[in-house]
């Protein structure tokens, strides 16, 4: 096989394992793994802000990695 050719066999079964692999995981198939806990504790679950204090900065001229 010439270069194209394999790159494109390459590419064709790329498309056809993710076309595979999305048929798994569509809700409702046999591939659909829900939990009943996982979903309220999704349903309930907030993002929060990441509590973060940065360091003061104490070089001379204020221009370090902290000041900018």
């Amino acid at each position: 096989m010439d270069r194209e050719n394999v790159i494109a066999a390459l590419i064709a079964s790329a498309h056809e394992r993710a076309d595979e692999a999305l048929r798994r995981l569509r809700p409702g198939d046999e591939g659909d793994r829900s939990s009943p806990v996982a979903s309220e504790w999704l349903r309930r679950w907030r993002p929060a802000p990441m509590p973060l204090a940065l360091p003061d900065c104490a070089c001379a001229t204020g221009r370090c990695g902290v000041c900018n």
